[in-house]
């Protein structure tokens, strides 16, 4: 089993190699009122080109679904950074 580090270093080098992005936000929310939905401990991992504000109107408030398509194609993109 992969340490959350390792983990997210994979993702912050995903992003840096999908995206062309070097920056990222972790989000891990604990509790209802903080906004936790999934009743278990799951990290949130945004890479970001747009500044911190930008990132919390968009990750709290509203964002555009992926397509059943587009989710393929990222889940593509990103899976090799996890396959041993």
């Amino acid at each position: 089993m992969m340490e959350i580090q390792d983990v997210i270093n994979k993702m912050a080098q995903s992003f840096r190699d999908v995206y062309h992005l070097e920056d990222y936000v972790i989000i891990q929310k604990n509790g209802t009122l903080a906004g936790q939905s999934v009743a278990h401990i799951h990290f949130h991992l945004i890479p970001t080109s747009v500044p911190f504000d930008q990132i919390v109107n968009k990750a709290f408030h509203y964002r555009e679904k992926l397509s059943d398509e587009e989710m393929e194609i990222e889940k593509r993109e990103l899976l090799q950074y996890f396959q041993s």
